[in-house]
């Protein structure tokens, strides 16, 4: 039994080979840079408040 379980995951194994094709690229766009007059600091303070508010709502519901 053993044998016919390893003999046929290698069949199958050996059948998935990824087919040839053609590579897949990405292309980088420039977005522009930052915005003037927005302030990066209080954007990831912001960010960080949120993520902290939403670890303590977790940490709530698992009381």
């Amino acid at each position: 039994m053993k044998r016919i379980v390893n003999d046929t995951l290698r069949a199958g194994l050996a059948a998935r080979k990824a087919p040839a094709g053609r590579r897949y690229r990405v292309t980088p766009v420039s977005l522009g840079g930052v915005v003037p007059g927005v302030n990066l600091d209080r954007a990831l303070r912001l960010a960080e408040a949120l993520e902290d508010d939403a670890i303590a709502r977790k940490l709530e519901m698992r009381k």
